[in-house]
């Protein structure tokens, strides 16, 4: 973090990745992936530079995280 073309989430634990959503700075959902079961996801992000949140579900926890997009 910052990013500038895509963003990657890996886990470091035993946890799976089950849903990922990405959001604007006022809460609205830009995009969410369903139905992943991994341990590694790869995505492009927002084109417009900005504060971004990345809410990562997993099989066990839920994480959210701040995500800075870059020009």
């Amino acid at each position: 973090n910052p990013a500038k073309n895509d963003v990657v989430v890996e886990l470091n634990n035993d946890e799976r990745i089950i849903e990922i959503g990405f959001f604007n700075n006022k809460g609205s959902l830009l995009k969410s992936v369903r139905d992943l079961n991994c341990k590694i996801f790869s995505s492009d992000i927002p084109s417009t530079p900005g504060f971004y949140f990345v809410k990562v579900s997993t099989d066990k926890a839920t994480y959210i995280e701040k995500l800075i997009v870059e020009n």
